[in-house]
């Protein structure tokens, strides 16, 4: 089955490193051959960006499950909005976009069953407790604290913070991704890592 057959009944689990496609091409001409109703573009864009989109998912969200499902539907919606692709150039950017709204949502309904009572039960297999067995005691906890802190945070906050802090991104990148304006973006940041600098020792980014 293709990989951009993105049923539900097909979850994308973690995926394989990206497999080029030759030759390779850049954005501008995917972007069109996309638009034209290309299937081959479709999977191309899919091989060439699975990777960094799985990435931030998981980023994001904290566990694969809810991960799986914020790459299925992020390729989805862009791969069934090809249309709109002539006007994309830079389809990273695309795609990030798309996957921190997919992302957010999710995040907003989780903060509302734990606001309700109806946390899910599936703590014990965040993505800093998976990963702690694997690291010293010291980075472990402080991991494990991330996480926590992170869980605590408005959806936008936690985003916002992710992508400036874990993705490197720019806080124009932030406002751009969070479809918020730039001193939006800007208070967020702060807040988020005015809290999360009281309980780690993270310094600001040389860029900052």
């Amino acid at each position: 089955m293709p990989a951009t057959k993105l049923r539900r009944s097909a979850r994308v689990r973690q995926p394989p490193e990206p497999t080029p496609l030759a030759p390779p091409l850049s954005d501008a001409v995917l972007s069109e051959r996309l638009a034209q109703g290309d299937r081959w573009a479709r999977e191309a864009v899919f091989r060439k960006y699975v990777a960094a989109v799985w990435g931030l998912a998981l980023r994001l969200m904290g566990n694969r499950a809810d991960a799986e499902d914020v790459v299925q539907d992020t390729f989805a919606e862009v791969l069934h909005d090809a249309r709109q692709a002539r006007e994309r150039r830079v389809l990273r950017g695309w795609l990030i976009g798309v996957a921190v709204q997919h992302a957010r949502r999710r995040l907003e309904h989780r903060r509302m069953l734990r606001l309700l009572g109806f946390e899910r039960g599936d703590r014990t297999h965040r993505l800093n407790e998976q990963l702690a067995h694997s690291l010293d005691g010291a980075l472990a906890s402080d991991l494990y604290k991330l996480g926590e802190l992170l869980d605590r945070m408005t959806p936008r906050r936690r985003i916002a913070w992710c992508l400036r802090y874990m993705e490197g991104c720019s806080i124009d990148e932030v406002a751009s991704y969070c479809a918020c304006s730039l001193a939006t973006a800007t208070r967020e940041l702060n807040k988020a890592h005015t809290i999360v600098r009281a309980q780690l020792d993270i310094a600001e980014p040389v860029d900052a």
